[in-house]
Order: C-alpha cells, then structure tokens, then sequence
C-alpha cells in the first residue's frame, strides 16, 4: 500500500467521540491529523439554511439540535493541530432576499476575516 500523503474528511462531527475514528485512521496511516473549524456565527448558519430549498433544507431542528451537542475539536483528543477561521458577517451574496431579512441589514458583500489560529 503507497504511503498516505494528504486525505480529506468532512462531516458532522460535533463531538471529540464522532471524531475520533477519523483520527485513529489517520493516526495508522501515518498521516498528520488537522482539523480546521470554520466558526461560523448561528444567525449565518440559519441563512444559508433559509436560503436553501427542497430536500436540501435541514429542519430548523436539526440545525439546533446539532449545535447543541457540538464540542470545539482540540489538540487534546488527538489532533496535531487545530486551525480555527472566523467569518465576519455577512457570507452571502445580497441577493438573497432571505439572507437581508435574516440579518436585518447586516448585508455587504461576502466577506471573511481570514483570521486564523492555532490551538
């Protein structure tokens, strides 16, 4: 088997126990484990939800129940390192009509912060 070099793996995982089959496999891979944590604020995450249709909208359940039981990855559970990038509102295009009501006016042009941090 070829040395593993760099892998991906995304999903929600909201606490240290869902991650840390990720991490075993990585860890007996040989491979480096980094978590990046994009910290998004509620209200974001309840737009893009908004703005979202059909089958790919999450009940709003869902989305509080998951941030309920969601736990920060850190160094402790067995990361290398974690990067933690903050976003500044708004993220969304102005065009979404849903987004500006969300919002109450906090809409501009997407933007990020870019910060970034090593726990």
């Amino acid at each position: 088997m070829p040395p593993a070099t760099r892998r991906l793996a995304t999903g929600p995982c909201t606490g240290a126990e869902d991650r840390a089959a990720l991490i075993a496999l990585a860890r007996a891979a040989g491979v480096p484990v980094r978590a990046v944590w994009l910290d998004t604020p509620p209200e974001v995450c309840l737009a893009h939800n908004a703005a979202r249709t059909g089958r790919a909208r999450v009940p709003l359940v869902g989305v509080h129940a998951t941030r309920a039981r969601f736990v920060p990855p850190s160094v402790g559970e067995g990361f290398d390192r974690v990067d933690v990038v903050r976003h500044a509102l708004p993220l969304l295009p102005v065009e979404l009509g849903t987004e500006a009501e969300l919002l109450r006016g906090r809409v501009g042009p997407p933007a990020c912060t870019g910060e970034r941090r090593t726990m």
